[in-house]
């Protein structure tokens, strides 16, 4: 008994200084005042494609996990295993992006990890990232400490692009979050792991314009499946890194979804990867897009404010869109004759150049002072308490305390009350 005993209070006593450190770690957040956007406006239409080829890029999947930490993570085969299967299925690029480690054998200037080992799927992906960030907050986010992540990740990789990962995946960020936060590149609107595309149209509702990339995010490349679902086709003109980065920061990139076949063998998905995209021209005019493709699309659907439908026709290669006047934003959805369904990112009202939102989260030296005073004293009673009970003393009982009443027994008699005479 005495031997469990004390088993049972050295696990209690490091399941606890875990706890202490989990919530120690929010002693780093900071505290920020956010201005809200409104709905992109203005006479001209921010369009990413203005100019591009859009047969001329190259096809990329950023996400993707090996195993890693000596198994602690979610990841199957080597870097080099992954590298080989997306090689053997056409890509033209792919990043082994671990939690918390950089895979430097990617191509120089693009190597990739994700951010993030906390109870929520708050994740970031960081392509272009040099240096590891590792705090993190692990038992819940508000927008303050998302958004301080997003700062100290932002100043350990400046020229990196940040990416919010699938965003909608156990709640990691909401609508609101995406845009009220500072610091954000790209959204992952789309991947095997979880669809955020309803969540994109809400923040770019809101007027906060974040381009959207697609990828795989497998964990397991052994696995029926997990390859070639998703890929990011970069219109950069060349894989080098400075380009690739731009383009995705600018939007000049759509995502591919592969459709599933009964033939899964890796020469058939190869097959469909490699296909040339139809997919020729964006042209932005007074109030409309033209879309330009070389063969007729199965079907093609034009998205607006809160994702509503402002067309779906079939069988066109060509399609004029106008924008009513309520419409902020509009991106498109299109679907090709053999099952790939490409996603576009959002040609956007604008008074000139990519809309921008400089200053929408400012940090707040007061509340930072407060905030951090409060958790240092609410963290230093837990503590106290934590190391009371780890002695095996009780907390103190708020109960008058009775140790020194005597027993009924032992008192005297009250003396004999006299009345008079």
């Amino acid at each position: 008994m005495v031997v469990v005993r004390f088993v049972l209070r050295v696990l209690g006593g490091c399941v606890g200084a875990v706890l202490l450190f989990g919530v120690a770690l929010y002693l780093h957040s900071e505290w920020y005042s956010f201005t809200p956007g409104v709905p992109f406006s203005g006479n001209r239409l921010y369009n990413p494609y203005e100019g591009a080829a859009l047969d001329r890029g190259f096809l990329a999947n950023f996400h993707a996990h090996s195993a890693c930490w000596g198994g602690l993570t979610n990841g199957k085969g080597t870097p080099e295993e992954v590298r080989n299967r997306y090689a053997a299925l056409g890509y033209d690029f792919f990043a082994v992006s671990n939690y918390q480690r950089i895979d430097t054998t990617a191509a120089p200037g693009l190597h990739t990890y994700e951010h993030g080992w906390g109870v929520q799927k708050t994740h970031q992906l960081v392509i272009g990232g040099s240096e590891v960030t590792w705090l993190d907050f692990p038992y819940f986010q508000n927008e303050h400490q998302k958004q301080t992540l997003v700062h100290r990740i932002r100043r350990a990789n400046p020229r990196a692009v940040l990416v919010a990962a699938h965003p909608a995946l156990r709640g990691g960020y909401t609508a609101e979050d995406l845009a009220l936060i500072e610091g954000f590149d790209a959204v992952e609107a789309l991947s095997r792991m979880h669809r955020s595309v309803a969540l994109w149209d809400e923040v770019l509702s809101s007027g906060t314009y974040l381009p959207t990339i697609g990828n795989d995010d497998c964990h397991d490349i052994f696995k029926q499946g997990e390859t070639g679902r998703f890929g990011t086709y970069v219109l950069s003109g060349n894989p080098g890194a400075d380009a690739t980065l731009a383009a995705l920061r600018s939007g000049r990139c759509f995502v591919v979804e592969f459709p599933v076949t009964k033939d899964t063998s890796a020469v058939a998905q190869r097959r469909l990867v490699t296909q040339p995209l139809p997919l020729e021209s964006i042209h932005t005019g007074e109030n409309f897009v033209e879309v330009v493709a070389k063969e007729p699309l199965a079907h093609f659907w034009a998205f607006t404010d809160n994702g509503d439908t402002l067309l779906h026709i079939q069988d066109q290669d060509t399609v004029r869109v106008l924008l009513p006047a309520h419409a902020s934003y509009v991106r498109f959805q299109a679907q090709t004759q053999d099952g790939r369904t490409l996603y576009t990112n959002p040609i956007a009202r604008t008074s000139g150049g990519k809309p921008q939102r400089e200053g929408a989260a400012r940090f707040d030296l007061g509340k930072t002072i407060l905030y951090r005073s409060a958790a240092g004293i609410a963290w230093g009673c837990l503590a106290a308490l934590f190391f009371r009970l780890l002695n095996g003393k009780r907390p103190h009982s708020f109960r008058p305390q009775m140790a020194d009443r005597v027993p009924d027994r032992h008192r005297r008699p009250a003396p004999p009350r006299i009345v008079g005479a």
